[in-house]
């Protein structure tokens, strides 16, 4: 379930039933034969990331988060 919603916010590809073997060979028929949703689908992902899950943005609150874990289970 999350990394369907993280395709369906990202707009970054297409989501399929997990066990529909038909759903997923249609869907990867769909973006092979059509350039332009390959395309789109790909900088769609592309620009989801950069804003969403870019390490210059987000390393330091990500590192004061492991900080105060650290000092937390030092006891200080």
């Amino acid at each position: 379930p999350l990394a369907a919603d993280l395709v369906r916010a990202s707009e970054g590809g297409i989501v399929v039933p997990f066990d529909d073997h038909e759903a997923l060979v249609d869907a990867v028929r769909s973006l092979v034969s059509d350039t332009a949703r390959r395309d789109a689908c790909g900088a769609a992902g592309h620009r989801y990331v950069s804003v969403h899950h870019n390490w210059s943005i987000d390393a330091e609150r990500f590192v004061g988060q492991l900080e105060s874990w650290a000092v937390s289970a030092d006891g200080r």
